[in-house]
């Protein structure tokens, strides 16, 4: 015949049973915070990679626009034995299309369609200290051409955007036939821009 285990004995089983299901089903706090503190690491440094990737991808597409419109002003150059005046004489010749976002800020540029450059140039005071937005928003064009031997664009970062501190250039020198597209890590001040000549 069976013993029957004596009351206290199997209160004292049951509940060290219980005590090890609780132990095993769950984190304790410190396990908590560590894992917060690996993922917030992880975070910080995945962040400011993403956003030169972004950098990149967006000097990388103002300086194609760039090389594009620079081969166009050779075409003009080769045919009329001139430097177009303004991208208006570009385009109206039918060398290359030059779109401009027609809002002020990148975030909008992607809903809305582009449209002529020609017709969203901003400021005024001279062909040099006019720019349009590139299609993306990103970018602020400018265009010095007609002045002796040289036709210079410029993209620099469109004052709403928020990757800065780079500058692109194109240049055509019609007297030796030289063309050159420059990539800077920082921004050029509208003077540099204006009395700087690298072809």
């Amino acid at each position: 015949m069976n013993k029957i285990p004596p009351l206290e004995t199997v209160a004292c089983k049951r509940f060290s049973f219980d005590r090890n299901l609780s132990s095993e089903g769950g984190f304790t706090l410190i396990e908590l915070i560590f894992v917060f503190m690996i993922v917030a690491i992880l975070c910080g440094l995945a962040i400011p990679g993403y956003h030169e990737i972004i950098k990149s991808v967006i000097i990388s597409d103002c300086s194609q626009q760039l090389s594009a419109y620079n081969k166009a002003v050779i075409g003009y150059y080769n045919t009329y034995n001139e430097l177009p005046l303004n991208i208006g004489t570009l385009e109206n010749h039918g060398l290359v299309s030059i779109l401009a976002c027609p809002k002020d800020s990148p975030s909008d540029c992607s809903s809305h369609p582009p449209v002529k450059a020609s017709t969203r140039q901003i400021g005024g005071g001279g062909n040099f200290n006019t720019y349009w937005p590139s299609p993306s928003g990103h970018c602020a064009i400018q265009y010095r051409g007609g002045y002796g031997n040289y036709s210079q664009f410029w993209a620099s970062p469109h004052h709403n955007s928020s990757y800065r501190n780079w500058t692109v250039s194109a240049c055509f020198n019609a007297q030796t036939g030289a063309s050159k597209l420059v990539k800077y890590k920082y921004e050029l001040s509208q003077t540099s821009k204006a009395s700087s000549t690298f072809c």
